[in-house]
């Protein structure tokens, strides 16, 4: 189950010996803390040593990784790199921050759209183009009046559904060609272009794929030849060539008190994250857009691509971070920063660009205990506190009432990114985050368990504008014409949109319902055979007549159908997870038969109840506990339907 959720999710203490490689001359001891100089940001090498190896130090103690790099640039020059603790930790292989190379994830978007932008200086790509008016093989749905275009690929803004099961494969032959995955995993167009954020996978593949059409190179070759290449990163490939992998920072999940290592999982949507590359060469990379297209005597993109490259391209809302091309934007104590994190396979890494500074900082682990991505999180915010402190934030000291009814705001709010179509919607779930309302008329905003945050209060400060009381952060919420509260806009880790849902849609609420269906369900067989002995005892017949004779059966049936497809799904993800990366199994054919078959039934049964009410054959109260029982299997149907369960929703 580990590798479905890693395939999913693409979205946990010790004591740990980090040992590695040292780079520059930090092979001895190492240097003690220094205080900071008058200096902004990071300056002196042998502080920038200290602080860093602390941080790192402590927090791979802390998530017990087993390996992690880090590259540091500032002004053309690359100010630190070192390599920390085992790339394999079986074979006792330390991790070299030049020769190591790690995946890199969705780090990779950015040099798919660095591609992108070079040919769109080139004129071979215009940004607000058709997509449609490049494909030759196959088109994208066009179901909106409004088409979509390179910039929204650019934003995340196509509006695609959001699919993950055949995202990645096991083996190298395993993996489908860059047509079949946008072809076999095509995404549904679900929003209008150009109004939500909704990170898409496909939507970089697909980019990946336009490079190809319109340069008539493979997409890893052109990368190779147009962007690895001038920037001399000679460890690092989208293609993964046996002389890489051979080095590959192995990932681990640490589990029982140990590192046990964990498959290679290669990407189908390998623009958007097949990337494996080391510390040094991500430097040369950041070098390059910081210098805004040039590397030592190399120009890979003109002044003017580079700068529309780095500034905000989208946003929902003036007062919120948003997207530039390939990056996204962050504000950290008061600073600007543009960057891209990935995640998969527990690997964690995050490339990050301070354009005002002149500074870049990447860094990757290879796995670790629980939720690894907040190892990034945890060093960036340690980093960021440490050379750029914190900048006091406008809020307003003046308190502003508003006639409407703040409750209008509390409520579900859904992760935009999720599958509305498959029955891959289950994930949304997960992605589920509360607004609550205080009795100061603040919003207490509460995030899924799977990001790991504390709950944050938010003040108002306009009609649907909300601040974070203790960082600045904004959010901001949308209403339709008649004044209902739709969606709601903040930055965690990423700015992302959230659809409100009903109640009722819920997942918490879905998964309590279940509970009580399948307590009902389970009760009903060892039920009647009380009733049974019951009977036997009191010496009465097994059935009054042949309708409850009737009902009984089919409840039993329908009962254990219901129960034996819940038993035969997660059977079936468990055996079958390898296969759901590159198709989808018969196995699942068979699983989804079983509620199918179970509906039919349900409906006979239903049927079977109406002469007993016409004709009143039962006491009342008998009447109503099978009927109650019926509802309870009517709504199990209803579940089903909701999360698309009910039929072959692939």
């Amino acid at each position: 189950m580990k590798h479905l959720v890693t395939i999913i999710l693409m979205v946990q203490l010790h004591g740990l010996n980090v040992t590695g490689l040292m780079s520059l001359s930090d092979k001895d001891e190492l240097p003690p803390a220094l205080p900071q100089d008058t200096f902004i940001g990071p300056h002196n090498t042998s502080e920038i040593a200290s602080f860093i190896d602390m941080v790192f130090k402590e927090e791979m103690e802390r998530l017990h990784v087993p390996g992690a790099t880090i590259s540091l640039v500032r002004d053309g020059e690359i100010l630190y790199l070192k390599g920390y603790g085992l790339a394999n930790a079986e074979q006792g292989l330390p991790v070299d921050p030049s020769r190591t190379p790690f995946f890199v994830a969705s780090v990779s978007k950015l040099f798919t759209a660095t591609a992108v932008m070079q040919l769109v200086e080139q004129g071979k790509l215009d940004l607000s183009e058709d997509v449609n008016h490049y494909l030759t093989a196959f088109k994208i749905d066009d179901n909106f009046p409004q088409p979509v275009t390179i910039a929204n690929l650019l934003t995340h803004t196509g509006g695609f559904e959001e699919r993950s099961l055949i995202l990645a494969a096991f083996s190298k032959s395993d993996m489908l060609s860059r047509e079949e995955y946008l072809t076999l995993g095509k995404q549904p167009r679900v929003l209008p272009p150009g109004r939500y954020i909704s990170y898409s996978n496909y939507g970089y593949t697909l980019l990946g794929y336009l490079v190809e059409e319109v340069s008539g190179t493979p997409f890893e070759q052109y990368v190779d030849e147009q962007i690895l290449g001038p920037l001399d990163m000679q460890s690092s490939s989208f293609s993964y060539p046996d002389s890489l992998m051979s080095r590959l920072a192995i990932s681990h999940l640490y589990a029982q008190d140990t590192w046990k290592p964990l498959p290679v999982l290669y990407a189908n949507v390998g623009p958007a994250g097949a990337l494996i590359s080391t510390a040094s060469d991500v430097a040369n990379f950041m070098i390059m857009h910081l210098q805004n297209g040039v590397f030592r005597d190399k120009v890979l993109m003109q002044n003017e691509t580079a700068i529309q490259m780095h500034h905000q391209l989208f946003t929902q809302h003036p007062r919120l971070p948003g997207w530039c091309y390939g990056f996204y934007e962050e504000e950290i104590n008061g600073r600007r920063l543009i960057q891209h994190g990935g995640d998969i396979n527990n690997y964690a890494s995050l490339l990050v660009l301070i354009p005002e500074e002149n500074v870049g900082l990447f860094m990757v682990i290879n796995g670790g205990k629980g939720l690894v991505f907040k190892f990034r999180e945890n060093v960036l915010k340690r980093f960021m506190d440490h050379y750029y402190p914190s900048r006091i934030f406008d809020q307003s000291d003046e308190e502003v009432f508003y006639m409407d009814d703040i409750k209008r705001f509390s409520g579900v709010y859904r992760l935009n990114r999720y599958s509305r179509l498959s029955f891959e919607k289950i994930l949304g779930a997960v992605l589920e985050s509360r607004i609550k309302v205080n009795p100061d008329r603040s919003l207490k905003l509460i995030l899924p368990p799977v990001l790991d945050e504390s709950p944050s209060t938010w003040i108002r400060i306009d009609t649907l504008l909300f601040q974070n009381k203790k960082d600045g952060r904004y959010m901001v919420f949308y209403e339709d014409t008649n004044g209902h509260i739709t969606h709601v806009n903040f930055s965690v880790q990423v700015p992302i949109n959230a659809v409100r849902i009903s109640w009722i849609h819920s997942g918490i609420f879905n998964l309590c319902l279940l509970i009580v269906i399948l307590i009902v369900f389970l009760s009903v067989i060892p039920g009647w055979q009380i009733v049974w002995v019951v009977r036997k005892i009191r010496k009465r017949s097994k059935e009054r007549d042949r309708w409850e004779k009737r009902i009984r059966l089919l409840i039993i049936l329908v009962s254990g159908l219901n129960i034996l497809f819940l038993i035969a799904f997660i059977i079936a993800l468990i055996t079958s997870v390898e296969k759901l990366t590159s198709d989808y199994p018969v196995e699942f054919i068979f699983v989804f038969l079983i509620p199918i078959i179970g509906t039919i039934f349900t409906l006979i049964l239903t049927g079977s109840l109406f002469p007993v009410w016409k004709n009143r054959l039962w006491t009342a109260g008998r009447r109503i506990y099978y009927t109650g029982i019926l509802l309870f299997m009517i709504t199990f149907l209803w579940i089903l339907h909701n999360w698309n369960f009910l039929g072959f929703h692939f």
